[in-house]
């Protein structure tokens, strides 16, 4: 198990997690009490996680009143002024009603495709400069468009707010990075 893993379950099971101090409040205030100890067991990782974790949360709203500064925390998106929910996610929630093959998709099946594409995409891109004949700029745009297109879903539909990655940073030599990494420049 980890902290991931933990933080998974606690989204299948449509438990809340957030930050008060150093303290975890998870609302419905009535869950499983496995989860419990799985919370207790990864309490440290899982509050480090909170900490540095930003997420849309979606507007709501069916006509949203579009604020004109961007402010959603995770996609530097505008918010709506009625409910304070991120339209950009509110958008792609409903763009999922017909590409339900991300909303589907798992949270750990969608992150492995994402750092499958990067490896992917790194390869093609190292060898343009090898032998640029061969590059097909299509293929590769087109590959970079579905990439971005799951990565937005990744942090609209599924809320995730963190680096694709284990470890909190993707691959130097990669010729993308993940929004949460372009944003903070690692």
């Amino acid at each position: 198990m980890t902290v991931e893993s933990v933080l998974t379950r606690a989204r299948e099971l449509g438990i809340t997690l957030t930050l008060n101090g150093d303290r975890i409040r998870y609302s419905p205030k009535s869950v499983p009490p496995d989860f419990l100890d799985e919370l207790r067991q990864y309490k440290a990782q899982v509050i480090e996680r909170l900490q540095r974790t930003r997420c849309c949360r979606a507007c709501v709203c069916d006509a949203y009143d579009r604020r004109t500064e961007p402010n959603c925390p995770a996609c530097q998106s505008n918010t709506c002024a009625t409910c304070e929910g991120c339209i950009r996610a509110s958008l792609l929630w409903r763009e999922s009603e017909a590409c339900a093959v991300y909303a589907a998709t798992p949270l750990p099946d969608l992150l492995s495709r994402l750092k499958v594409g990067i490896t992917w995409l790194t390869e093609r891109y190292e060898a343009s400069f090898a032998d640029p004949d061969t590059f097909d700029a299509d293929v590769f745009g087109r590959w970079l468009a579905e990439w971005d297109y799951a990565e937005t879903a990744l942090r609209g539909i599924h809320g995730y707010g963190g680096c694709i990655f284990d470890d909190c940073r993707c691959p130097d030599d990669a010729p993308i990075r993940c929004s949460m990494c372009a944003k903070e420049g690692g």
